[in-house]
């Protein structure tokens, strides 16, 4: 998904206490890649309720789908007929948002020693206290799911923490949380986990086009689909190449393509001290 800027739809807008958002409509093959769950569905972000959070929008869109709506005097704003939500028609235009590619993810900074969390990020997931309530524990979750790329398995090690915000009401953010064993354990392990990884910087990896082809036969059928659409082609030696004849880099380099081109010894950075 890194090398592509997929096109959605938004027909709608929904209103309701916990904000403004949009619904999205996604191509079919890529519906597998926003699955967020049975209580939340895909979203463009407008605006936060006060008191609210941004993550309480995707339950709002997906609560908006299943009601029932009724016109209003204004015309294209129809109202739901159980709560207190409203939805605008959008109109056809010609238009377009272009998103905003980014490098890494947020709270993610590039260095010369490698890639990874920035250090306050990282210290306030180490130094924070063990919440009380289910705003509490949203807020840690929401912290620590910036960084499940460095845990494996991070949706089932959560799942005890995500079990007692269940119980005690996701809607009830002021809700105090009774604490299982099986929460508390996940929760210290977590903080263990995240502590021991998140201080460890990625080792610093020759890029070789030997190093660059030995990754390319652990590239599964999605990647080789990616390639394809960017105009790569795979050749009789099982490589695939761009059409100037370069070797197309895994996504699991990137990485490491871009501490080279920061580096003092980059072509063109080269150019730059000449100068």
């Amino acid at each position: 998904m890194m090398h592509l800027t997929p096109t959605i739809r938004c027909c709608t807008i929904v209103c309701g206490q916990e904000g403004v958002a949009a619904p999205v409509i996604l191509p079919s093959h890529l519906k597998s890649w926003y699955l967020l769950g049975e209580e939340s569905a895909p979203h463009v972000t407008l605006a936060v309720g006060h008191g609210f959070e941004a993550r309480s929008l995707g339950p709002m869109i997906r609560r908006a789908s299943k009601l029932q709506w009724e016109p209003t005097q204004t015309p294209g704003i129809t109202k739901a007929t159980t709560e207190n939500m409203w939805r605008f028609m959008t109109v056809d235009t010609e238009e377009h948002c272009l998103p905003e590619r980014l490098t890494l993810p947020r709270h993610h900074e590039i260095s010369g020693e490698g890639a990874g969390l920035s250090k306050s990020h990282r210290d306030s997931i180490l130094h924070h206290p063990r919440p009380i309530t289910v705003s509490g524990m949203l807020s840690f979750l929401g912290l620590t799911g910036y960084s499940r790329t460095h845990i494996p398995d991070y949706t089932s090690r959560t799942e005890p923490l995500r079990e007692i915000v269940r119980e005690a009401g996701p809607r009830n953010l002021h809700s105090s949380l009774t604490w299982t064993p099986e929460a508390s354990t996940a929760f210290a392990l977590l903080k263990t986990d995240l502590s021991m990884v998140l201080q460890t910087q990625p080792a610093r990896t020759e890029l070789t086009d030997q190093h660059i082809k030995e990754l390319q036969f652990t590239a599964g059928p999605y990647e080789h689909s990616v390639w394809g659409q960017m105009g790569a082609t795979k050749g009789p030696d099982e490589l695939w190449r761009c059409h100037d004849g370069r070797l197309v880099a895994p996504a699991n380099l990137c990485p490491e393509l871009i501490r080279e081109a920061h580096g003092p010894t980059h072509e063109g950075k080269l150019k730059t001290l000449q100068k």
